[in-house]
């Protein structure tokens, strides 16, 4: 399980981040196979996981209702849990779900 400190048994597997919205509206995938990641760039993803608390967070958070906005979909599937995040720019969400999401399109596979 999850805990303060590392993934612990818990295998990560797969992280999705959709992102919509903004001016054009139109939506784009990014997807992160972790067992393709360097050991270093695996245990730097772990542990933004473990920093967001992520799969402690609520489902989503509420749009803001300023124009132009991006709305996110953040996906994590381990070996033992799969759990989703709706957020928005502005929204009050924790600041190291956009230090993960910016992570993610960094190193998204091409």
């Amino acid at each position: 399980m999850i805990g303060a400190e590392s993934m612990g048994k818990e295998e990560l597997l797969q992280v999705e981040l959709e992102r919509s919205g903004g001016q054009l509206g139109l939506p784009r995938m990014f997807s992160i196979d972790v067992k393709s990641l360097t050991a270093e760039n695996r245990a730097v993803l772990e542990q933004m996981i473990v920093k967001t608390d992520f799969f402690n967070l609520s489902g989503s958070y509420s749009k803001t209702g300023k124009p132009d906005t991006f709305e996110y979909r953040l996906t994590i599937l381990s070996s033992k849990r799969k759990h989703s995040i709706i957020f928005h720019d502005q929204d009050g969400h924790p600041q190291a779900l956009d230090d993960l999401d910016e992570w993610i399109r960094s190193h998204q596979v091409e």
